[in-house]
């Protein structure tokens, strides 16, 4: 069985991280708000994966891409993972995942649910060891607001062309935490995606990672990054939505529990949607 043990990696330097230097927003953390980011998300290095993907034509592969997902739920059987819709491709048939600290590559198995609107998108892998499911995400009522600390958790690395020695970036072993700022008041950028903007030192790579609170919660999910911003869907869009996928669920339901309904429905023959 791959080891998918301890280990921890930071960012940042002498007791504080860079963040954004947009308006509104501080350029950096104080040492003690650093060092709480640092302590809620270091035991979740083994609740992200790393993607990693090979693309071009049938003849060349031109290109190595990488991403990240986040274990929504783990059995012994199957184990479920959330990312975004960009990562990955309509039929992804050289994707697969690399746990963390691992060497092994398991094949994404099967998509189960994709949105394109609010670039999210359930998979699933076959007979992974079982993984450390992340901490439950936060209720609607404990979103995040302007100024709360965050951070970004997951394994960077831009696109590697495949015939070029840096080929083996794509082998880091270790997330890292990258902490932040909300930067700005949530706002729906359509009916059912709730936007968390936030001053995380995201690079290349990074998107489909986990965005937690200084809480250790999940609080949403990084989707892209630009100059200045970066953009996160909450938690809250990944239960709305996953309730409407399965047309089935109680206000009350946890991510978790709707994530057991896929589990239960493609278990006994269910199929996936593409």
């Amino acid at each position: 069985m791959e080891d998918n043990g301890g280990g921890a990696v930071a960012a940042g330097s002498s007791g504080t991280a860079a963040g954004s230097s947009s308006a509104g927003t501080r350029s950096c953390l104080t040492e003690d708000e650093y060092q709480k980011l640092v302590n809620a998300v270091r035991p979740w290095f083994r609740s992200v994966v790393r993607i990693i993907q090979t693309r071009g034509t049938k003849k060349k592969k031109e290109a190595i891409y990488t991403s990240n997902a986040l274990v929504v739920l783990s059995r012994a059987e199957r184990s479920f993972f959330v990312t975004c819709n960009h990562n990955l491709g309509r039929n992804p048939k050289d994707a697969t995942i690399r746990l963390y600290n691992g060497t092994k590559d398991y094949p994404i198995d099967m998509i189960h649910y994709r949105d394109s609107d609010l670039d999210l998108l359930l998979f699933s892998v076959k007979n992974v060891p079982v993984l450390q499911e992340l901490p439950m995400f936060c209720p609607k009522s404990e979103e995040p607001s302007r100024f709360d600390l965050v951070a970004v958790l997951g394994f960077s690395c831009p696109k590697v062309q495949v015939d070029q020695p840096l080929e083996d970036l794509v082998l880091v072993k270790e997330p890292t935490i990258l902490p932040g700022e909300i930067v700005d008041e949530p706002f729906h950028e359509t009916k059912y995606k709730l936007n968390l903007i936030n001053s995380c030192s995201t690079t290349a790579g990074i998107s489909g990672s986990p965005l937690f609170n200084e809480m250790g919660k999940v609080v949403g999910i990084h989707l892209a990054t630009d100059k200045t911003m970066r953009e996160a869907a909450s938690a809250d869009t990944l239960l709305v939505r996953l309730k409407r996928w399965l047309r089935d669920g109680e206000d009350s339901n946890t991510i978790e529990q709707l994530v057991e309904k896929v589990y239960e429905k493609f278990s006994h023959g269910g199929k996936s949607k593409r």
